[in-house]
């Protein structure tokens, strides 16, 4: 089981690294484009659930000013994460199906340190962003918003998602919600608001009803002769 873990980790870095850092490869060239963005970011446990900060069903005992109690189970947790990010290529032939309904996508791949009370934990995760841009507010401040879901591998079970006697994976189910601010001077600038949310996927990961919730704030920096 454990040797198990650790290839499906070894693989799974290994395919992530790929989209990266093979960009002379000539499937690379036509699969991405030169637009790139690395995103720093710095973040805190919050309640287990999206209802519960407000994001689904906001009600007033919703109510999100209280995401970050830290009489809520296991909300000690800081997180320190890098993502690095490659838009792909809008030229692909499926890409027009899409177009109507998303600007962009990228392929992306975070990884996080998560520290507790109680443990460190290492935390990998390869995703797809659907990304949506071009606001009529853009000449005042550039914004943009992202979407991702992808696959989450945690080298420790995080503490919020055995609370209350619930089961959870080291393999799970990711995703984040990201809004981005940034000057019209500077637009390759962005000041980032993060979600991160790893959850049992609905039973897709063969275990349910738990989850752990990530809010962040941080940097992201683009570049490319794309951009």
């Amino acid at each position: 089981m454990y040797f198990s873990r650790k290839l499906r980790l070894l693989l799974l870095l290994v395919g992530g690294l790929g989209f990266f850092l093979l960009p002379v490869q000539p499937v690379c060239a036509q699969v991405f484009e030169d637009a790139w963005g690395l995103l720093l970011f710095k973040g805190q446990t919050a309640q287990s659930n999206l209802d519960d900060i407000g994001l689904i069903n906001y009600t007033d005992s919703h109510d999100p000013s209280k995401a970050l109690d830290l009489a809520y189970p296991n909300t000690d947790e800081l997180v320190y994460g890098v993502e690095v990010a490659r838009r792909i290529s809008r030229k692909l032939w499926w890409f027009h199906y899409l177009e109507p309904y998303v600007t962009e996508l990228e392929a992306a791949l975070s990884i996080n340190y998560r520290e507790s009370q109680t443990k460190v934990i290492n935390e990998i995760g390869p995703s797809v962003i659907f990304r949506w841009k071009n606001f009529r507010w853009d000449r005042y401040v550039k914004t943009t918003i992202g979407f991702a879901e992808g696959v989450s591998y945690a080298s420790k079970i995080p503490d919020q998602e055995r609370t209350e006697g619930r089961s959870s994976k080291h393999f799970m189910n990711l995703l984040t919600l990201d809004i981005t601010l940034a000057p019209p001077q500077l637009p390759e600038a962005e000041l980032s608001f993060r979600i991160h949310h790893r959850s049992a996927g609905y039973g897709l990961y063969g275990v349910r009803n738990t989850s752990s919730n990530i809010l962040g704030v941080g940097l992201r920096y683009r570049w490319g002769t794309a951009l």
